[in-house]
């Protein structure tokens, strides 16, 4: 009782730290600290990085009541499920497309249903926090809904929940053009170097930063990356090496690739 006392203030304190350091030596470790560990660990993915583990039971959004899918990040053949079980009085059908998938659920005798629409059915569920319902009749022709959905689109602004109750946000740089101050309090871009390949640009900021981390010089980094485009010099010079690594680590070790994944930052 005393070492899960121990685990639970650990996991509290720090469950990262808990596990990098002492889940290996915990002998007495069980099943509440397991879940305790597993709940937060899948927080932090769907919240932080908007995404969901396979496995996990997502809740289906705008349902009237409670109802769960198993996410697996698979997309499914397209099926149907159809059942009536007439202790409970529910009938419920599910069709799963490539590209989405159908739910409906009512009880029995019933014209409303508890659950009815279509959520998208990609390779990885993602967690969308700016998600809308918005009523569709699909018996409308096609353009007249594109242009529905057009004109939405073009005048609605999502929010988030934080942003509801007002706190305060920025919108976060965009992923090609990714801004940090160095040292003199000056801004410096990845867009510092105009015209090139913007994944070009990508995968040379993390080439420099992983070549920096095993002790390579600048002169070797050079001479690496103008052998790797063969055709061509990669025109790199000394300033945007110092350019590229300082944005790297900002992004990297500070952790602001968070904001990449939300598309905003919260002001501190």
């Amino acid at each position: 009782m005393q070492k899960s006392a121990t685990y639970t203030k650990l996991i509290e304190k720090d469950y990262k730290f808990f596990i990098d350091n002492y889940i290996d030596k915990c002998t007495e470790l069980g099943i509440t600290e397991l879940v305790t560990l597993k709940e937060k660990l899948e927080y932090e993915l769907i919240n932080e990085y908007l995404i969901y583990p396979e496995g996990y039971h997502r809740v289906i959004p705008n349902a009237s009541q409670l109802v769960t899918a198993k996410i697996t990040n698979k997309q499914n053949p397209i099926q149907a499920i159809k059942y009536d079980k007439s202790k409970d009085e529910i009938v419920y059908e599910e069709i799963i497309h490539e590209e989405f998938i159908e739910r409906r659920g009512l009880y029995a005798n019933s014209t409303k249903f508890f659950i009815n629409n279509i959520i998208p059915n990609f390779k990885r569920q993602v967690n969308d926090q700016s998600q809308m319902t918005i009523p569709i009749n699909l018996s409308l022709p096609l353009d007249e809904i594109i242009e529905y959905i057009t004109i939405v689109k073009r005048k609605v602004k999502t929010k988030s929940p934080l942003e509801i109750l007002n706190a305060e946000f920025n919108k976060a740089f965009d992923l090609t053009n990714m801004k940090t101050t160095n040292t003199k309090s000056k801004e410096i871009a990845l867009d510092a170097t105009k015209g090139e390949n913007p994944q070009h640009k990508l995968a040379d900021m993390f080439f420099i930063y992983d070549m920096k981390q095993n002790g390579f010089t600048n002169t070797d980094i050079i001479y690496e990356l103008d052998k790797y485009y063969k055709d061509k010099k990669s025109n790199m010079s000394d300033n945007t090496i110092r350019i590229y690594l300082a944005i790297a680590k900002d992004y990297i070790e500070n952790e602001r690739y968070k904001e990449l994944i939300k598309g905003k930052i919260v002001k501190k």
